[in-house]
């Protein structure tokens, strides 16, 4: 109701049916903690209202573990355009704007197996939104070999980072060039996918929704569904 242009609304209604949203829980991972305040607001307001949002101040990792971030302020304009410069590498070169926060990383895949083992609703459907700029490629693999992707997963759309793809420069720079990023890693685990008997998940996509990137919507609603 609120994000009338997200294209994930689609994928939420294929995934989910027409069924009442009360009965979905909603998990979101966010290390910068300068977003902290609007989720934390957002996650007590869809209380009120009986919606099940949880923010999880974290990253997601293929290892449970700890992890340095930094702000990066001044690069290519970080703190005016939503925090994007920050990341695990310092790119500051003022060292007096540098800020780093240590945040802890969850193991996906065991927080995706620990979902099932404390029950999920009946018909126990799972969509995941994937944009954590590099970690991708290790994460993937992991909830591939784990089991976790085919076994666990209904749906999930991943942006993939050639600049953090694992591979020398030059193979970096040649799949920017191709316009090929993402799809070789993609099209590679599409095809275990297909290959895996029984595999509940039937396509990766690519999708960034990115139509409310700044959001700023009003926490108070006049209706509800």
């Amino acid at each position: 109701m609120r994000y009338p242009r997200s294209v994930f609304r689609r994928t939420f209604d294929a995934t989910f049916g027409q069924q009442d949203r009360r009965r979905v829980c909603s998990f979101g991972f966010e290390p910068n903690p300068a977003h902290a305040d609007r989720h934390h607001r957002l996650q007590a307001y869809y209380a009120e209202h009986g919606f099940q949002y949880v923010y999880v101040p974290a990253a997601v990792g293929d290892r449970a573990d700890n992890l340095t971030f930094y702000l990066n302020p001044t690069v290519a304009g970080g703190s005016s355009h939503s925090d994007w410069s920050f990341g695990m590498k310092s790119r500051e070169l003022n060292a007096s704007k540098q800020r780093s926060h240590v945040v802890p990383v969850i193991d996906f895949a065991a927080f995706l197996k620990a979902l099932q083992a404390q029950g999920r609703p009946p018909d126990g459907r799972v969509v995941v939104k994937m944009d954590i700029e590099g970690a991708e490629f290790t994460v993937m693999m992991q909830l591939l070999l784990h089991g976790v992707l085919c076994n666990l997963v209904d749906f999930i759309s991943v942006e993939w980072h050639h600049r953090f793809l694992p591979l020398p420069a030059a193979v970096n720079r040649s799949l920017r060039i191709n316009g090929s990023e993402g799809k070789l890693e993609s099209w590679m685990l599409q095809e275990a996918v297909h290959d895996s008997v029984g595999c509940r998940l039937k396509d990766l996509s690519t999708v960034d929704d990115e139509s409310y990137i700044n959001d700023g919507a009003p926490l108070q609603w006049t209706t509800w569904p």
